[in-house]
């Protein structure tokens, strides 16, 4: 990596002296945590984190994975190396502590009952150097999630406060692409002056080239996880064409793993339109509370003003007959992120109706879902946030506009949005699927692009790459790192 990508540094408060550093945001008096540290030789991943749920009843508050881009790109230093007389802050430089989310941004903040908020663990000497020095910062590492909410913004401030760091010392960084927006309107509503930066990076897009690169890579040889029984498969250009004869079994795929209100709407436009047990579409409702679930969906649509035939319309789901089906892997609710796709699947079917982990929210977001068809050759319509298509286009990547309607995409009103999605869906289903195969290879040269676009991130590191420019923005005025 070229020397000019360094300037930009990691500092964490303790070192365990054996290449293994623990996260910020620790406490360190707990003798139970000392214990367990110890137990697992001092590192803060794989086993430790399982037998941590076990002991504290809840997952690890915070992780020590620097930042999510190569350590190429940055210097990681210690606490004590600025404790004099040793290393001072080099001006031409600039420094992050960073406090890495474990998933969970609440947990992080000590939102839940009974929990301390990481950043009230933060040493004196940490403060000292954020607030001292104009080129150091606390960076809130969030950017492998996108959701966060008022109440978490509240927090952070009512936290940064305590602390006595300084307004504008804070930086959060997500996944959230429209999340300088938001958190400028939460401040707002919640009056105050205190000042939060942000830098947006789009972890998905980095996990997903990385990810699907080793399995093309390394056919029937990777695992993402060891516990599957399965390895995963990609989707290539030589298997598509030579099916280009035969027509295949389902014009439809759906991954449903978790239930959330706007995936139950979208199980119901295939309900009502005899798409939902005639295609590749995987959902468990065998374990909801559907009397509970129906009431909260009914106040959540009319809450959106749906009209009445249309919250009629999007709760079916909740009388579904059959209420499993599986695609890929049994048990639907093991499924987390990477690990689960097979070639199978893609090959036999033509559009991915990819219903991503936010609708109705503020924060805008793109996750590992929408890359999976994008690896595997698959066009797709996103049930998700507005703009995810737009975002995509930005990095290089090609839709499908000029088959179908995706003025969806632009539209911020959650009742519309979801208007002409239904509209669009019910219109693909209506077509033969003679002309479905036909339109499929008519647009394969884009679904080729696009996936090798996505593979060739692993090389270029585009994106981390900017990730580093966005941080390296906040440098005081005058001062421009080497």
């Amino acid at each position: 990596m070229a020397s000019s990508t360094k300037g930009l540094n990691l500092i964490f408060e303790n070192c365990t002296g054996i290449g293994s550093d623990l996260p910020n945001g620790i406490d360190l008096s707990d003798e139970r945590l000392l214990a367990l540290l110890a137990r697992w030789n001092w590192s803060w991943h794989g086993e430790f984190l399982h037998e941590y749920r076990k002991k504290f009843g809840h997952d690890v508050p915070v992780f020590c994975n620097y930042i999510p881009i190569s350590e190429n790109f940055f210097y990681q230093r210690m606490l004590y190396e600025f404790t004099a007389p040793h290393r001072n802050i080099n001006k031409d430089d600039i420094y992050f502590f960073p406090i890495g989310a474990f998933g969970n941004i609440d947990t992080c903040l000590g939102m839940n009952e009974n929990r301390t908020s990481s950043i009230s663990l933060l040493s004196e000497k940490t403060i000292e150097l954020i607030n001292n020095n104009s080129n150091v910062f606390l960076l809130i590492n969030h950017m492998e999630e996108g959701y966060f909410t008022k109440q978490n913004i509240m927090k952070l401030v009512s936290e940064c406060r305590n602390k006595k760091i300084t307004s504008g010392k804070v930086v959060f960084g997500t996944a959230c692409y429209n999340a300088e927006e938001v958190i400028e309107q939460y401040l707002n509503e919640i009056g105050t002056s205190y000042a939060i930066k942000t830098v947006y990076y789009n972890w998905a897009l980095e996990s997903c080239s990385k990810h699907w690169k080793q399995i093309l890579n390394r056919p029937n040889d990777y695992k993402f996880y060891y516990d599957i029984s399965h390895y995963e498969s990609i989707t290539t250009e030589e298997a598509v064409l030579s099916k280009k004869d035969e027509i295949r079994e389902n014009r439809f795929l759906s991954f449903n793993n978790k239930l959330r209100s706007h995936r139950m709407y979208f199980l119901s436009i295939l309900n009502n339109i005899n798409q939902l047990n005639n295609n590749l579409i995987s959902y468990d409702i065998t374990d909801l509370d559907k009397t509970q679930s129906k009431s909260s969906c009914k106040g959540e649509l009319e809450n959106w003003v749906f009209t009445e035939d249309e919250v009629n319309y999007y709760l079916s789901s909740h009388d579904l007959k059959t209420e499993k089906q599986t695609v890929d892997i049994e048990n639907i609710r093991d499924a987390r992120g990477h690990g689960w796709d097979r070639e199978s699947s893609y090959i036999n079917s033509y559009i991915n109706l990819t219903t991503e982990t936010l609708f109705f929210e503020d924060c805008f977001y793109i996750s590992e879902k929408i890359f999976k068809p994008i690896a595997n050759l698959q066009p797709f319509v996103v049930i998700g946030s507005p703009f995810i298509l737009k975002e995509l286009k930005k990095l290089g990547f090609k839709t499908f506009d000029s088959y179908w309607d995706e003025t969806y995409d632009s539209e911020t009103s959650n009742v519309d949005r979801f208007r002409k999605l239904t509209n669009l869906i019910t219109e693909l289903s209506n077509k033969p699927i003679k002309e479905i195969h036909d339109m499929y290879y008519k647009m394969l040269p884009d679904l080729v692009h696009n996936q090798k676009l996505l593979l060739s991130y692993e090389d270029t590191k585009t994106n981390q790459i900017e990730l580093v420019e966005n941080l390296k923005s906040y440098m005081p005025s005058g001062i421009r790192l080497s």
